[in-house]
């Protein structure tokens, strides 16, 4: 969990903490530990956060993501907002990472959440969604890694979305990602759709081999 610097007089966190999240307003202002603590939602309307470590070695890469109104459940600054909020509540240490549960039988009051413990969860309701087995091997899979591989998957679908924009945005250095991109129900139902634009155009030609179609233009 965590990595020595130098700068630092103890191991420094890998994982985020809360000088990493940085808000703004809707002018783009960023927002005083005061105002995001006391204030409510509406206040924030993006986030900043910062990566110090990746394992590609693009430390310090910063990424904004802006408030989502129509699907709050989803919003990502509502969800950083929580994180933070909760965080700042349960009194951790400036240097320890943002992700904390409530745990009365720790000396601090808080406990951190484990990839364990976000594994778990999701194989939990994935389980229930998709009907998977107990220990089956396509439970297994779920991981808290999956949450990156979905959201590929999902900037996939929209079709506007290239692929440099999902390498860029997920954070990937190569073309590594494509090995995400899965034969989903989805990716055949676009298949069956653009073979179908072609349906009118395709007739059949007799060959040594029997008919086979061509295209017409």
């Amino acid at each position: 969990m965590t990595e020595t610097n130098f700068a630092h007089p103890i191991a420094e966190p890998i994982a985020f903490v809360p000088a990493d999240f940085t808000f703004f307003n809707g002018s783009n202002r960023p927002l005083l530990d005061a105002e995001v603590t006391q204030a409510t939602a509406d206040i924030a309307d993006a986030v900043e956060i910062t990566w110090r470590f990746q394992k590609n070695n693009n430390n310090g890469e910063r990424i904004p993501f802006t408030r989502d109104d129509e699907h709050p459940d989803f919003c990502p600054v509502r969800a950083a907002l929580r994180i933070y909020r909760r965080a700042i509540r349960l009194g951790i240490p400036p240097t320890s990472p943002l992700a904390v549960h409530q745990c009365d039988k720790s000396p601090t009051g808080f406990s951190y959440i484990t990839d364990k413990q976000v594994a778990t969860y999701l194989r939990q309701h994935a389980q229930v969604v998709f009907n998977l087995k107990d220990n089956g091997p396509l439970l297994s899979r779920w991981s808290s890694h999956s949450i990156r591989v979905t959201a590929a998957n999902t900037l996939h679908r929209a079709q506007r979305m290239s692929d440099s924009y999902i390498q860029n945005r997920l954070r990937w250095r190569s073309s590594s990602f494509l090995m995400y991109l899965h034969n989903t129900f989805y990716v055949a139902d676009r298949q069956t759709h653009c073979l179908c634009m072609y349906h009118g155009r395709v007739k059949l030609q007799c060959g040594p081999s029997g008919p086979a179609p061509y295209c017409t233009y």
